[in-house]
């Protein structure tokens, strides 16, 4: 089992656990998967950067965020695509530069549609 080097950010936004985070080392569609293991309600997505490459695993459960239509929102902005799952969705992107910015993306979808 692979430590993960920093505690991932977890907040609310009225009754949902949310997780948006830049992940620097470990397996994030696993963490998306651990994130998710309980009942309660969450919503995650996280992105790492391999070279100038950017991955994104997204997950939700039991709340109205659909992970596929949510990770489409933010891939573009590091230069990718994906979708995936109401419940998992995966996308890469090829500009690294971009990932504090598609960070606050990610996080800003949440807030209005967990508003």
């Amino acid at each position: 089992h692979e430590s993960v080097a920093t505690p991932l950010k977890v907040e609310r936004i009225g009754d949902v656990k949310v997780v948006v985070d830049i992940v620097e080392q470990g397996d994030i569609k696993k963490l998306v998967d651990d994130l998710k293991n309980g009942n309660e309600k969450v919503a995650v997505l996280l992105l790492q950067k391999k070279g100038e490459k950017v991955l994104l695993a997204a997950g939700s459960k039991n709340t109205p965020i659909k992970a596929g239509e949510w990770i489409k929102s933010v891939a573009p902005v590091v230069g990718g695509g994906g979708g995936g799952r109401p419940d998992f969705a995966q996308a890469g992107g090829k500009d690294a530069s971009k990932i504090v910015e598609a960070k606050d993306v990610a996080y800003t979808y949440l807030k209005e549609e967990l508003a």
